[in-house]
Formats: structure tokens, sequence, C-alpha cells
């Protein structure tokens, strides 16, 4: 299950890498 969400998570990275941190962090809220 921790595997998943960090694979999801880098994978979003990579996608988003040239846009804002605030995005980033919603994103985080929603996994969290």
């Amino acid at each position: 299950m921790v595997s998943i969400i960090v694979l999801s998570f880098s994978i979003y990275c990579f996608i988003t890498k040239r846009q804002s941190n605030l995005i980033r962090l919603k994103y985080l809220k929603v996994l969290f």
C-alpha cells in the first residue's frame, strides 16, 4: 500500500515537475 503511494507520488512529481508547489500540497492533502 505504501509503495503504491510512493510510486504514484513520484509519477505525479515527474509529470507536474514544472507546476507550482501549491498543487503538490493539494495532492498530498488528497492522499492524507
